[in-house]
């Protein structure tokens, strides 16, 4: 009698051994759940923040990089037609060697405003037309992009001038560039507000990127 009831004790205290075990080992998975997911949610708003700072950098760097480096603006006025028309966007790039017959994005001299003309006379340079055409140092100096419209016009759309004649000098000073506007005739350039100082450009236009049927480079 005495055994059986030994035996039932045990048998008792071995269920309740095991739900013990089982209690705790579910109070364990529980615990270990939550703490799981708390390093899931540490880990995601880590990775949230460190997106964050990434993104924040690379906007400011961008920033810099644009005002630096290059920059779109709007044409103005019809001093460049046909070539770039009237709210015309630019791609001006503000590195870089400047170079003959490049548009050049500049602070205008008279009106202190921006503009978009092209560059014709380096420094140095003696610059003249006769019977519409281009001599620089006496030496005649093609105008491809011009040639169309002169012969649409069945006349030279640039008149006869040198720099002694409209600026009373005889050479572009050092620093300074001779600009005109492809639309000669109609176009305010150095003819009128004199050479452009180095200093006063801003940049040279590479690409007309709208309309976006009309996009080219330059």
């Amino acid at each position: 009698m005495n055994k059986k009831k030994s035996v039932k004790s045990k048998t008792i205290e071995g269920i309740s051994s095991k739900k013990e075990r089982r209690i705790r080992k579910g109070k364990t998975s529980a615990l270990s759940f939550s703490q799981k997911k708390k390093r899931k949610q540490a880990k995601r708003k880590r990775l949230i923040f460190e997106w964050s700072i990434t993104l924040g950098i690379s906007l400011i760097l961008l920033i810099i990089i644009n005002i630096s480096t290059f920059s779109v603006v709007t044409v103005d006025g019809y001093s460049m037609t046909p070539t770039i028309n009237d709210q015309d966007k630019l791609f001006v790039f503000k590195w870089g060697k400047v170079n003959r017959f490049q548009l050049i994005y500049f602070k205008d001299p008279k009106k202190n405003e921006v503009s978009v003309r092209r560059i014709i006379g380096l420094p140095g340079e003696r610059i003249e037309y006769r019977e519409g055409i281009l001599y620089v140092d006496n030496s005649q100096v093609p105008e491809r992009f011009i040639e169309a419209i002169d012969e649409a016009t069945e006349e030279p759309i640039t008149g006869n001038f040198t720099l002694d004649e409209i600026l009373e000098v005889g050479s572009i000073p050092e620093g300074h560039y001779f600009v005109l506007g492809d639309n000669r005739q109609y176009a305010t350039d150095s003819r009128y507000y004199g050479f452009i100082d180095e200093k006063s450009i801003i940049g040279v236009a590479k690409a007309r990127i709208f309309p976006f049927h009309n996009m080219r480079q330059f």
